[in-house]
């Protein structure tokens, strides 16, 4: 099987039998994904993440996987393109496994899996960002990379003698975020029910959901999170500045896909709770989804300014919208 980028809002080759992977692609044979919005996924295949219902097909590839010439994705990510690396190369499927679920599973809920699944991770958007560097074409040029190269992608990521500067690149990602769950364990969020409140000062900013980022100056990594709270819990995040609170409140981070062994958590309306922190300060510009979008992939209710709110007032507020 040959890996093949399809743009949204297009349609998969006619001539060739295509299997779509995490994306739902239109003109597909088969899609195994895991968005809330595909319901063709055979049940024997259902998993947290795509690539989790890939290595389920690579157990009986003749069923599953050879039927099909091409492995589509509309978009590019870690489970996206482990999900690929699963369907053309099922031998690597089995092999690794454990290694690969963990890793999409940290991609695409920022969710800590340990260290050497989160250095694949790491890996892949260091690959994703060097196609990208060559232009236009890259999205193809990524997933005929991630195959080509796959021994070495899979490659044990512990030896020094095996480094470059993308080697230190994740070492400084990893101590990142192990510093961050250093301090997180040292001063815990504080749990209102389903609601960790997370503040903190701004002293080198922090970055909301990139799916491709590596170690950007963040004072918070999200993925150190999941470490102290539990997958269920919302997550209200306040970080604090000079002019102000920037806030954030965020469903889990796995509610977005349609799971099954995380709980499928649906999402409130956050409009009303909008309404009544903008008619206490309409300057702020507070916002729900879809608006909210913008401050994080699970980003239910946003400050588009600093706020001037207590945050105590904001917390409870938060808590009582969550827990009711």
């Amino acid at each position: 099987m040959t890996p093949l980028f399809v743009p949204f809002a297009t349609t998969a080759p006619s001539t060739a039998a295509v299997l779509a992977v995490d994306g739902a692609v239109a003109g597909a044979r088969a899609i195994y994904s895991h968005w809330q919005d595909n319901h063709t996924t055979p049940a024997e295949l259902n998993a947290d993440t795509s690539t989790g219902m890939l290595v389920r097909a690579a157990y009986d590839a003749p069923r599953w996987l050879a039927p099909f010439s091409i492995a589509c994705n509309n978009h590019v990510d870690a489970d996206g393109l482990l999900s690929l690396l699963c369907a053309c190369r099922p031998d690597l499927a089995l092999r690794h496994a454990p290694l690969l679920i963990a890793a999409a599973t940290a991609g695409d809920f920022t969710t800590w899996t340990g260290e050497p699944a989160f250095r694949l991770v790491v890996r892949l958007h260091q690959l994703i960002r060097t196609e990208q560097a060559g232009g236009a074409g890259w999205e193809q040029r990524a997933m005929e990379a991630v195959i080509a190269k796959a021994d070495d992608v899979l490659a044990s990521d512990d030896n020094p003698a095996n480094g470059d500067a993308f080697f230190l690149e994740r070492n400084a990602a990893v101590a990142q975020v192990a510093d961050a769950i250093e301090r997180l364990n040292a001063a815990p969020p504080q749990l209102l029910g389903r609601l960790a409140v997370v503040t903190w000062p701004r002293r080198l900013g922090h970055a909301t959901d990139q799916f491709l980022a590596i170690a950007q100056p963040d004072d918070l990594p999200l993925i150190a999170l999941s470490t102290v709270i539990s997958p269920t819990c919302f997550q209200l995040l306040m970080e604090q500045t000079p002019d102000g609170l920037h806030v954030a409140l965020d469903a889990p981070r796995h509610s977005w896909a349609k799971t099954v062994d995380l709980p499928i958590i649906a999402w409130p309306d956050a409009t009303p709770l909008a309404a009544s922190f903008s008619a206490r300060e309409p300057s702020v510009g507070w916002t729900a989804r879809p608006g909210a979008e913008a401050s994080g992939f699970t980003c239910l209710l946003a400050s588009r300014g600093p706020s001037r709110l207590d945050p105590a007032l904001v917390a409870a507020a938060c808590a009582d919208f969550i827990n009711r």
